[in-house]
């Protein structure tokens, strides 16, 4: 069994939560499905092997996400090549000066 324990407090629309005295009546379909996916979204996630590290599994394979890391290293790099080539490009922009004929 699973128990995912949400801070809703603060949300008028949900002003209760499951005590130890609840039963299986007080338990909404809703609530099971959302529980259930979520956590199955987390073992497949974490404890299946995948071939591709960022591919979840059945039913999840359309999910994919690009880690923040991932995200941090392809602007790294292109950020520096951008820079290189526009100081390249001033630098050949002022030495390829107009001749003035006067």
């Amino acid at each position: 069994s699973a128990d995912l324990i949400i801070n809703f407090w603060d949300n008028p629309a949900w002003s209760y939560h499951h005590t130890t005295e609840d039963d299986i009546s007080h338990i909404s379909n809703y609530s099971l499905e959302v529980t259930g996916k979520t956590v199955e979204q987390f073992i497949y996630n974490n404890y299946l092997e995948n071939n591709n590290q960022f591919q979840g599994d059945f039913p999840w394979n359309d999910d994919f996400n690009l880690p923040d890391s991932a995200l941090l290293i392809l602007i790294m790099i292109f950020l520096p090549i951008i820079g290189i080539a526009f100081v390249l490009l001033i630098i050949r922009s002022r030495l390829i000066k107009p001749k003035n004929s006067v």
